[in-house]
């Protein structure tokens, strides 16, 4: 899915060409960095018990 989204995405940004020579390297370089940083909203799962069943989870309310 992901490849998918890239393939698309990936000649739209090349368009970001015509208007700066370096927009596209910033737009791919900015993506991991985001990335990076929505994952300080992940909930944190250190030292709490991890489910062994699909019950498990279930109880958890999870979606």
């Amino acid at each position: 899915m992901c490849a998918r989204a890239g393939g698309v995405i990936a000649p739209i940004i090349y368009l970001l060409r015509n208007l700066s020579r370096h927009a596209p390297m910033v737009v791919f370089g900015l993506c991991p960095l985001i990335g990076a940083a929505l994952t300080m909203f992940l909930p944190e799962t250190a030292h709490k018990p991890l489910p062994d069943t699909i019950e498990d989870v279930e109880r958890t309310g999870v979606r």
